[in-house]
């Protein structure tokens, strides 16, 4: 008898081909990203298409923000300008850096300088603008060419004119000062790109959702499939056999009279038709109505393990996020306790830590020249962001234990967190206490059963709830959750008074991350508060 094996198939390298392919393209000079030069775009239509996929990213980069810089003043400093002359600060610039890292693994950074070689501004560009220039003989590009329609979406020319041809990082002061000569000084130099790939195995990187790109595009085309099953099918639909009628007029009556029994949404569910049939639904001459069922074709459950299965995977393609973190349903969320939530995201921030550092080194090196000298070796440590028990970053997480619900008073309000590592032993400042107090409070409720309501208290114009009243809002301004009034700034007085006749001045100003929009910004009044106890 053989006992030898057939010989295995192997697997040829065609039949893996290479994430991307780069090749020269003369008529702009630059390296493609991909044969199409669309690598980008197309990642990032995976990426919005796909429900896990588009969770995933963003939750990888609430990640790699966590609480900003751990040096609270570092995360306000100025660093450029937008295109509409809007502040860029430097947590601003780290939101857009991990958004980058999040869809592409990558991102760039434009620096401008000024006469004494140092930095003065830097400006996140968008990663899908960004291509290398030409390689020379050495296989070195020294040129990052933007361009915003490398895919062809808004023209299907490309105008050689409107390509912004930057020189990459290079800090030498000689290197510099020979650029800016050849460009015929600072006020024609492009500055230049500093930028910093997850990986370096590529020319260009990989975007985390590269590996499981069909898992990406699978969900996608499920939830197309589902859409148009619900579109398309027969869902639920009916025949109604009808003798044949004296008038068309009798049959459009008769028609109109069963539409408007199925009610909005349906009106495609039911067909009419003449003719005429006997008991065992054989057409004849006679008389009354046959009502024909036609079973729906729709199997909800045909995809329910692939769905499964392309979940997964995104997940573990973005570090291995823990399901709780994308992966919920309403109903469990309500028993999941905090310290699963905790156990979950510190799991995740060790699994970020090293992109976290990532980004600390290069804005190490971004700053390396800049126009402040103390700025100049600052660490840039980001404060990982903790969910659960502590606080989540953008806003304060408010903690009420079950077994003091009962009461109403100022104590009975747990504030587990204002910022990042607030605990008992770094306590909330009694006077921060009472602002939050006077923000989210609860009163005493008329049932004695019932359980009492976190919420936002109505100020008023005069004291003893008299005069205009107002309701209050959240405006997220950086890491920091405003209050404002809930009004046009037309109308905003310039104090308010809560229940108890707590005074509260208002600053009408913009706010940085509502496009600049000007609000009714609550502060903290000057006299101690008074509250319910």
């Amino acid at each position: 008898m053989d006992h030898t094996r057939p010989e295995q198939r192997k697997i040829t390298i065609g039949e893996l081909p290479a994430p991307f392919t780069v090749k020269e393209v003369k008529q702009v000079g630059i390296e493609s990203y991909d044969l199409d030069n669309n690598y980008p775009s197309r990642m990032e239509r995976l990426i919005n298409g796909s429900v896990t996929a588009k969770s995933s990213a963003g939750m990888l980069s609430r990640f790699l923000i966590g609480d900003g810089f751990k040096e609270e003043a570092l995360n306000k400093i100025e660093v450029g300008r937008d295109r509409y002359e809007r502040p860029i600060t430097a947590y601003k610039l780290l939101r857009q850096i991990a958004h980058s890292i999040s869809y592409y693994a990558g991102f760039y950074v434009r620096a401008q300088f000024d006469a004494n070689i140092n930095v003065t501004k830097l400006v996140h560009e968008d990663f899908r603008y960004c291509r290398f220039g030409k390689k020379d003989t050495q296989d070195y590009s020294g040129l990052i060419v933007v361009y915003n329609n490398w895919d062809k979406a808004k023209d299907r020319k490309i105008d050689k004119k409107d390509l912004l041809r930057v020189h990459v990082w290079n800090m030498n002061q000689d290197v510099i000062k020979s650029q800016v000569d050849k460009a015929g000084g600072f006020q024609k130099y492009n500055g230049q790109m500093f930028f910093a790939f997850e990986d370096e195995y590529y020319l260009y990187p990989l975007s985390p959702i590269d590996p499981v790109y069909y898992d990406a595009d699978t969900e996608n085309q499920i939830s197309k499939f589902k859409n148009g099953e619900l579109r398309r099918g027969f869902y639920l639909k009916k025949i109604i056999h009808h003798n044949r009628f004296e008038t068309e007029k009798d049959a459009k009556d008769f028609t109109n009279k069963i539409m408007g029994f199925q009610g909005g949404g349906h009106q495609s569910s039911l067909l009419v038709m003449e003719g005429t049939f006997d008991k065992d639904g054989q057409l004849i001459t006679g008389e009354n109505i046959k009502i024909e069922n036609i079973e729906q074709n729709i199997n909800d459950k045909i995809f329910e393990t692939y769905e499964k299965s392309v979940i997964n995977n995104i997940r573990k393609a973005y570090n291995a996020i823990p399901q709780i973190l994308v992966d919920y349903e309403d109903s469990k969320l309500g028993t999941t306790s905090g310290e699963a939530l905790f156990q979950a995201s510190a799991f995740y921030n060790q699994m970020t830590k090293e992109l976290r550092r990532f980004i600390s080194e290069s804005f190490v090196e971004m700053f390396s020249r800049w126009k402040d000298e103390e700025l100049r070796g600052q660490e840039w440590i980001i404060e990982p962001a903790i969910l659960g028990e502590k606080s989540e970053g953008s806003s304060f997480n408010l903690d009420i234990p079950l077994k003091k619900i009962a009461g109403y008073t100022k104590n009975n309000l747990m504030i587990s967190n204002i910022r990042a590592e607030k605990s008992e032993e770094d306590p909330v400042p009694e006077e921060e206490e009472d602002w939050i107090y006077m923000i989210h409070h609860m009163h005493k409720p008329d049932n004695p059963e019932d359980m009492e309501v976190l919420h936002h208290c109505v100020l008023w114009t005069e004291k003893d709830e008299k005069g205009d009243s107002f309701e209050i809002k959240h405006i997220e301004e950086g890491k920091v959750l405003l209050h404002v009034l809930d009004t046009d700034i037309s109308k905003a007085p310039e104090f308010v008074y809560d229940h108890l006749n707590n005074k509260f001045p208002i600053e009408i100003r913009e706010v940085e991350d509502d496009e600049d929009t000007e609000h009714a910004v609550i502060n903290k009044p000057k006299a101690k508060i008074k509250h319910d106890d």
